[in-house]
């Protein structure tokens, strides 16, 4: 089903924005907005502490290696005294002592726990990688169509101050024709109304092509009110779409960041499960 918001923006003329002001791409709202987004490095954060805590729970598989080293000072050495007579002297520790101890664990039977903890935090790692993906792309799908939303209604203005304005020399000539008598009032009052009406729904898109290019601006770090900023249409974007609905095949949701999210969640639940028992 085609899209009105790409059908209105084919039709897109050429718009005049303020000179000198550094231009800006979808890619480059995109490529920006995931970059610095909070949402995304959080998403990033948590793909992160998900890997230490799989490396974590590996290391868990090793053997548990203990070491203590005891140093000991006394005020002599010690020589034991034994009650045969001239039975030599022997020394049983001296004043100084040290002791070193090595030792190494490793439990068989937890060993099948703690393997199955480590597959389910390795599943835990791969989703929440998923997860960021999922976020860079629900962030670029929201860019997009805010985008493509901006210049709809830079269209829809475009339109309706075409038609305010042909609406204004209906106006003149309708009122010369009701002097004249060949129309009535009413037919003038109808043509009023859609010029009002045509003036309105100006208004009403120059408010949201004001929201749409403010809400982008706060996506990529700068003020809403910032006016030296301008948009580049989005040629390349139409493009691209166009082109992704040619080529859409049956495989696309295994393709999905979404799809592989959740099958790796669920894997992770079986080895805990796993683990459990």
């Amino acid at each position: 089903m085609r899209n009105p918001v790409l059908l209105a923006i084919v039709l897109l003329p050429s718009l005049a924005f303020a000179e000198g002001g550094r231009r800006f791409t979808i890619e480059d709202v995109v490529r920006i907005a995931i970059a610095e987004n909070p949402r995304m490095t959080a998403a990033r954060a948590r793909a992160e502490s998900a890997h230490d805590m799989e490396k974590s729970s590996g290391g868990r598989l090793l053997p548990a290696i203990a070491m203590r080293d005891e140093y000991k000072h006394y005020d002599s050495a010690f020589y034991p005294a034994f009650p045969l007579p001239g039975a030599p002297a022997i020394k049983a520790r001296d004043q100084d002592t040290n002791t070193f101890v090595a030792a190494a664990s490793q439990p068989l039977v937890g060993l099948l726990r703690r393997a199955e903890d480590y597959k389910a935090q390795a599943s835990s790692a791969h989703a929440a990688d998923a997860g960021v993906a999922v976020a860079e792309a629900a962030t670029r799908e929201a860019l997009e169509l805010e985008y493509l939303r901006m210049f709809q209604a830079h269209v829809m203005e475009a339109i309706a101050k075409a038609s305010e304005n042909e609406l204004t020399e209906q106006v003149a000539v309708t009122a010369a024709r009701v002097k004249a008598g060949t129309l009535t009032d009413a037919d003038l009052l109808r043509v009023r109304v859609a010029q009002a009406n045509a003036r309105q729904q100006g208004i009403s898109a120059r408010t949201r092509a004001t929201v749409s290019r403010a809400n982008l601006l706060s996506a990529i770090g700068l003020p809403p009110a910032d006016v030296g900023i301008e948009f580049v249409e989005p040629t390349a974007l139409l493009e691209g779409a166009t082109a992704a609905a040619n080529t859409r095949s049956p495989q696309v949701l295994d393709r999905k960041p979404e799809i592989a999210r959740a099958k790796l969640a669920a894997d992770a639940a079986v080895h805990q499960e796993h683990a459990r028992g």
